[in-house]
């Protein structure tokens, strides 16, 4: 049976990010639905309810989104951090087979793209006092300069930030938020490999409180929030990748 708290579902629920939002979400009177790959479905607690979802596959969302109106409710607050990448070695953008490209891009838009209708379905059955519905993207500066190397990840992440902005202008006249969140360093490079999941929830948990809908592209600072950076000097993303030996972690 649904509970009176609001629900945040955050698809893509790996140590860093994902579970800093939901613990903050939590903290702050949500019941949270975490959904990976690698968990099994449980709603013996429903404050913290968990649901396992491959999102290689979209036709799999829907059931994902009813599972959890049917224990909790409808989720206010759709979190989208799920990602997929292969890193090409030494090699160019061409290296990647077409299947494998195909795999990555369900992951990074295509099951987004089944996420965001599924939430709007949801939202148009709320009261009209309901707070703002918000959905956010967990997005990186791939949109700005792509790293060849992860070709497949770039062009997901451009592709959804297509996909968020256009929703942001189809539903400016409803009270519904989308966007597309992306952690810069404070000179306004990208983080590429040292993305803070702490100032991700508290800089997702301001989105989602806010009453209207704010620029759809988010990039912000920790401990700062919100920054617009224009003609950033972005570093190369093969020499971060060299350099800092550290993998982006969801």
């Amino acid at each position: 049976m649904p509970t009176s708290k609001p629900v945040v579902l955050i698809l893509g629920s790996g140590k860093n990010i994902g579970q800093s939002i939901g613990q903050l979400f939590a903290g702050k009177g949500y019941d949270i639905a975490y959904v990976s790959r690698s968990c099994t479905d449980d709603f013996s607690n429903l404050a913290e309810t968990r649901i396992q979802c491959d999102l290689e596959k979209p036709e799999t969302v829907a059931g994902v989104f009813d599972k959890v109106k049917k224990h909790l409710g409808v989720p206010t607050v759709v979190v989208y951090n799920a990602y997929a990448v292969l890193v090409n070695g030494e090699v160019g953008p061409l290296a990647i087979s077409p299947r494998d490209f195909n795999r990555s891009l369900q992951v990074n838009t295509t099951s987004m793209l089944a996420a965001v209708q599924e939430a709007v379905k949801g939202w148009e059955t709320l009261p009209d006092n309901t707070a703002s519905p918000t959905f956010i993207y967990t997005g990186n500066g791939f949109i700005e300069k792509p790293f060849g190397r992860a070709m497949d990840l770039c062009v997901g992440k451009a592709a959804s930030a297509n996909l968020i902005q256009l929703l942001a202008d189809e539903y400016k006249t409803k009270p519904y938020k989308f966007y597309f969140a992306d952690e810069r360093m404070p000179d306004g490079d990208v983080a590429w490999f040292c993305q803070d999941g702490q100032a991700h929830a508290e800089f997702y948990y301001g989105l989602a409180t806010a009453p209207e809908q704010r620029p759809w592209l988010q990039t912000f600072v920790k401990d700062k929030g919100y920054v617009s950076f224009e003609n950033a000097n972005i570093t190369d993303g093969a020499w971060a990748f060299e350099k800092q030996k550290l993998k982006p972690s969801a």
